[in-house]
């Protein structure tokens, strides 16, 4: 995960931003290793080897986390709730993290290193619902595990106090949760912040097929299975699995970050676009040619610049 901790206070966090760098030299590198790896390729394959899992997925949580972080679990529908906080600090603020992974994977060493840089820096705890996947569960099973989840969260440190993170599947699920709560007038969080986020099933955005042939790590067909598949006897368009298809209004501030070679980039400039033009509190932060779950890759320049704003925003939320 690396031993450094970032080090500038402040990145900028604009209402609109765009990464204005060249690419980074590990970005060419990583796309390299990509096309020669042929990930697109064989995801269909592995898709239907997780499908048939007779094992729930469980998250398994890092070795080196349990010597610097305190760690806390409890059960909540069966599945585990974690609460990772940095040794012996106060936490006045509490992310409520949402995993991504298409629905069908668990949490990956890179989700891991943001939270560790997040923690590092930041006197924040973290709390992470390890929701469940397919095959063992569908997306009114997740709504349901995550939201009881935020309500217990909530009622310990006030729902004032949250900012809601998913990113990719996890930011459909973060958006979707709020727009829950929203509609049933329950306390919302303070914000939410969504990564590289996957916002509509239906992946019918035209503007995705241009898109398509710089993706290195999604496949269309594949991740589009998988969203019915989670969605079961929902209609695509609903809400609760295509959050962009919902009503925006009354929601806390959303801030977005996506790259425009991400097949979910376009869905991720529609919802700015919305939110811009229904006037509703939002942050967009744009990075030219980087790919889906950037973020998560330590070795790059990208991922680390794009930690520092999230840092930020963070930071911002002491100040409310």
């Amino acid at each position: 995960m690396g031993n450094k901790a970032l080090k500038k206070d402040h990145y900028p966090i604009d209402t609109e931003f765009r990464y204005q760098e060249d690419e980074s030299f590990g970005s060419f590198v990583s796309k390299g290793s990509l096309r020669i790896l042929q990930l697109r390729k064989i995801f269909s394959k592995i898709i239907e080897k997780k499908k048939e899992d007779p094992i729930p997925n469980e998250a398994s949580i890092p070795r080196a986390f349990y010597h610097e972080f305190d760690i806390h679990c409890m059960q909540i529908q069966n599945r585990n709730l974690f609460q990772f906080r940095p040794i012996k600090k106060e936490c006045l603020k509490t992310v409520f993290y949402i995993h991504g992974g298409a629905f069908i994977y668990n949490m990956n060493v890179g989700q891991f290193h943001l939270l560790t840089q997040l923690m590092r820096n930041i006197d924040i705890e973290i709390i992470v619902p390890d929701y469940p996947l397919v095959p063992h569960g569908s997306v009114l099973d997740a709504l349901s595990m995550i939201r009881e989840s935020f309500e217990k969260t909530a009622q310990r440190v006030g729902a004032e106090n949250i900012i809601v993170m998913g990113d990719a599947a996890g930011g459909c699920l973060a958006l979707a949760l709020c727009e829950q709560m929203r509609n049933e007038g329950n306390p919302l969080p303070s914000s939410i912040i969504l990564l590289s986020p996957w916002l509509d099933i239906s992946m019918s955005n035209p503007e995705i097929e241009d898109i398509n042939e710089h993706e290195m790590v999604l496949d269309r067909k594949g991740i589009r299975e998988l969203g019915h598949i989670f969605a079961e006897d929902l209609a695509e368009d609903d809400y609760r699995i295509s959050p962009l298809r919902g009503e925006l209004d009354d929601l806390p501030e959303i801030n977005i970050f996506t790259g425009t070679h991400d097949i979910l980039y376009p869905d991720a400039k529609e919802l700015k676009n919305r939110l811009k033009e229904e006037n509703r509190p939002y942050r967009y932060f744009e990075y030219p040619k980087m790919m889906h779950g950037f973020i998560e890759m330590p070795h790059l320049r990208e991922s680390r610049f794009a930690i520092n704003q999230i840092i930020s925003l963070l930071k911002s939320e002491f100040d409310r």
